[in-house]
């Protein structure tokens, strides 16, 4: 984790298309890890996360556990499509410039972050990501007692392997302080739209 502090308790206001998630999520810039000369299986996409809410103490610890198995269930997979940098949005980068102005300023900034290019005419060269599935999703608990999902958690994200379709990805969550909450990891089918562009990486 380094030197890396948790998000304000009042954060920026979330992406409109993520607004509806149960959890928030505030990514550390990848722009060093993605850039073309680190290859895809060697980046390392880092975020804060945190379920919305308080989650009230008579549920006891089994339902930060439930909460944390959702919120990396929600997200995990499409790590290999952040270090492949496929175009994974819910609407075709043609269309960004006919957004609400607050909807286009938060595209750029999420693909700045995540190095996918600045422009319409970069992220129209980028392949994109038709759909995603999971086949597996298992999760080691370390510190089970010490899991509080509606407080900030740091998750370390890459992809060891990606081929044939398929891809890999693993992750680690921490505390605030540093200590290792869970390790995860899980596979996953990625198809990409055949009319899309054919430069970059192939699954």
């Amino acid at each position: 984790m380094g030197d890396l502090k948790p998000p304000d308790e009042v954060v920026e206001e979330e992406p409109e298309w993520t607004r509806t998630e149960p959890f928030q999520r505030r990514a550390i810039d990848a722009r060093d890890q993605l850039v073309s000369s680190v290859h895809p299986h060697q980046r390392i996409f880092r975020q804060w996360i945190r379920y919305k809410g308080v989650i009230p103490s008579a549920d006891g610890p089994s339902a930060h556990l439930h909460a944390l198995a959702f919120v990396t269930d929600s997200y995990f997979i499409l790590t290999a499509a952040r270090v492949h940098r496929l175009w994974r949005l819910p609407f075709e980068p043609e269309d960004v410039p006919f957004l609400q102005k607050e909807v286009r300023s938060q595209v750029q900034k999420v693909s700045e972050c995540e190095s996918l290019g600045s422009s319409v005419d970069e992220w129209v060269e980028l392949q994109r990501l038709a759909m995603v599935a999971s086949l597996d999703h298992t999760i080691y608990f370390h510190e089970p007692l010490r899991i509080k999902a509606d407080d900030w958690m740091f998750a370390e994200m890459e992809s060891p392997w990606a081929a044939h379709g398929r891809a890999l990805v693993v992750q680690r969550i921490f505390s605030k302080d540093g200590t290792l909450l869970a390790t995860c990891s899980q596979e996953g089918i990625l198809r990409l739209k055949e009319d899309g562009a054919q430069n970059g990486s192939k699954l």
